[in-house]
């Protein structure tokens, strides 16, 4: 982290190298033409929660559309890591280590489905955020196909394969009276279309405590 920070005071920015699908170059930089965005590095609650790249590949060049390439900026610190098609990099103008409060990750969601928490998991240690609302609302939807026929003693109505897709509201709560650790997710589905199956409504209302 130093020689980033030195790499800003000297250069006036630096990179940082990340390979996750939940931050794909496009949806970063669509965040961050859109609104005032942070980037916030977080130490793993446990041992193992993270494991440092094997790879130690270094780049030299950088694109921000694919197309055009530039020479990373001389006297910059080494940009390494396992640099293939899924590779891309951070650019920061200001960072520091100097940072005081706490971070309740249950305030955050997921941005790409603000009904959904962020989750952290190897391989996918980079994700993009959005602070949740007391209360958001959206639309979820499902798809369904079975790809092998029913087949056994239960198979009485015949070798077919049944599909259906559905569509409804869904909504988040984080009350204010728990102070972030109480978590409510409610959401219907209504079928749209079912083959071999029931056409049903589905209700599903979950609630999580953070110890």
């Amino acid at each position: 982290m130093r020689a980033k920070i030195a790499d800003i005071n000297r250069l006036g920015k630096t990179f940082w190298l990340m390979r996750s699908p939940k931050a794909r170059p496009a949806k970063v930089q669509g965040i961050c033409e859109s609104a005032p965005s942070y980037t916030i590095f977080v130490e793993p609650a446990t041992k193992g929660g993270a494991r440092p790249t094997k790879e130690e590949d270094a780049a030299k060049e950088y694109s921000d559309d694919g197309v055009s390439w530039y020479r990373l900026p001389k006297n910059l610190s080494p940009v390494t890591g396992k640099l293939d098609k899924s590779a891309a990099a951070l650019v920061f103008d200001k960072m520091t280590t100097n940072v005081t409060g706490s971070l309740d990750l249950w305030c955050y969601a997921d941005f790409s489905d603000i009904l959904e928490p962020i989750k952290f998991i190897l391989g996918c240690s980079t994700v993009c955020a959005i602070k949740s609302e007391n209360f958001s609302i959206g639309i979820r939807g499902y798809y369904y196909q079975q790809i092998t026929g029913d087949s056994g003693s239960g198979a009485v109505l015949g070798d077919f394969k049944s599909e259906s897709y559905g569509l409804g509201p869904g909504f988040v709560w984080i009350p204010k009276f728990a102070g972030g650790a109480l978590t409510v997710l409610g959401k219907w589905m209504h079928d749209l279309h079912a083959e071999d199956r029931f056409d049903s409504d589905y209700f599903t209302l979950t609630a999580a405590w953070k110890f």
